[in-house]
């Protein structure tokens, strides 16, 4: 992946991954947890910031391993924290049938976190959704 960033501009499938923007003038009250392929925990406030990209198509427990992993890099980590704000493109809706539900569901419970889509505005049951094909999905969360 190294090789392939250092020639060009990676756009589209399957070259997705976790990214986050911090304003220059608060980026040294960012502390680095873990950076990895598939998420990334930072610091900040006593808050952890936790984003994950999760695969469109279910790996055969990948996801589980890396809730628990990320279960591990929280534990571990030398930083007293107060909150967690943890977000990611789950590809996961948790409406529907999916065997990704239970595992992501007890990591939440683990660390105390609220599924916050019954935050969104009266009638919006999607997080993305492309205007032009009318196509919609609620895969993103807080």
């Amino acid at each position: 992946m190294g090789e392939l960033i250092s020639n060009k501009l990676l756009v589209g499938r399957p070259y997705g991954g976790v990214a986050v923007f911090v304003k220059q003038n608060l980026a040294c009250e960012f502390k680095v947890i873990k950076l990895c392929t598939r998420y990334f925990i930072l610091e900040a406030w006593s808050t952890l910031f936790i984003n994950v990209y999760f695969p469109c198509n279910s790996v055969v427990d990948w996801e589980m391993s890396c809730l628990a992993s990320i279960l591990n890099d929280v534990s571990i980590c030398d930083v007293q924290y107060k909150y967690i704000v943890f977000r990611g493109d789950l590809n996961v809706d948790f409406a529907a049938k999916n065997p990704v539900i239970d595992d992501v569901s007890c990591f939440m419970n683990d660390l105390n976190l609220l599924n916050l889509d019954c935050k969104l505005s009266s009638g919006v049951n999607f997080s993305y959704r492309v205007h032009s094909s009318g196509a919609s999905s609620l895969i993103d969360h807080f």
